[in-house]
């Protein structure tokens, strides 16, 4: 076994032996249901008020697929989820061994700077991926449902859009975790950068249009919300892996820091 999967294992393994994995997982699958029967009644109200309101006018009810509306609306929500998830996920994974006194051993290890980053980064993603799970399941779901049914590929593309929005996320939060001691500390100014990211596009500032397609381009939200359209877009993919290997690399550049320090 490789040493970067060794350390995966290793802190999935020390990620489980605590209760805050199950808790995780537990609020985040109780979410998932909240919010689906939330928005399953919410469309489904909406679409019942046109309707009577298209009737009253004479004409026909407008066409309205509520598996492909509630797929939309579900990946969505559950983007934003992620949001306060990666955060607290990653905020124990330096942060907490650095205050522990834990992270100086893996420091002196034999693995490099970046191997440990890869190793940590790949533990978060495969827990967020057992996260994610139901969605996958659910997107199948709900595409086989609708009317006409949807193509596998736009099924897939949202959740695929889900996982690397995630995997970009946990990229960014673990540089986060590297720069501090405080977990608490971690899982503030990693919310913060990913809200900043999410609405960068949004934000109502008098700038150039040069300017404005840039912070565009830099908002995470701009390149997730296609995936949940089902548009694939190879900018898109550009965008997540280039932020994915940015974040890696300030993780590896904070531990390489640290380690000469040590």
């Amino acid at each position: 076994m490789s040493p970067v999967l060794a350390l995966a294992r290793k802190e999935l393994s020390r990620l489980f032996a605590t209760p805050v994995a199950y808790l995780l997982l537990a609020a985040f699958y109780l979410a998932l249901g909240v919010v689906f029967l939330l928005l399953l009644e919410g469309l489904q109200s909406q679409f019942q008020q046109v309707a009577a309101e298209a009737r009253q006018s004479g004409a026909s009810a407008p066409a309205f697929d509520l598996p492909e509306a509630l797929l939309e609306a579900l990946i969505q929500v559950m983007g934003n989820l992620f949001l306060f998830l990666a955060p607290v996920l990653t905020m124990g994974f330096f942060a907490g061994e650095s205050r522990q006194g834990t992270l100086e051993l893996l420091l002196t290890s034999p693995l490099s700077a970046l191997q440990i980053a890869l190793g940590k980064y790949l533990a978060a993603l495969l827990f967020l991926l057992l996260m994610t799970a139901p969605a996958f399941g659910l997107s199948l779901l709900l595409a086989g449902l609708s009317s006409p049914p949807l193509p596998w590929t736009s099924a897939l593309l949202a959740p695929l859009g889900l996982l690397l929005l995630a995997s970009a996320m946990l990229s960014l939060t673990l540089a986060v975790s590297s720069l501090t001691e405080s977990q608490l500390l971690s899982a503030v100014l990693g919310f913060v950068l990913l809200t900043i990211l999410w609405l960068l596009a949004s934000f109502p500032w008098p700038l150039p249009s040069a300017a404005q397609d840039l912070f565009r381009y830099a908002s995470l939200a701009h390149h997730f919300n296609d995936f949940t359209y089902g548009v694939l877009d190879t900018r898109h993919l550009i965008y997540w892996l280039s932020l994915t290997g940015l974040g890696l690399a300030l993780t590896g550049l904070s531990l390489h820091q640290r380690r000469w320090r040590t």
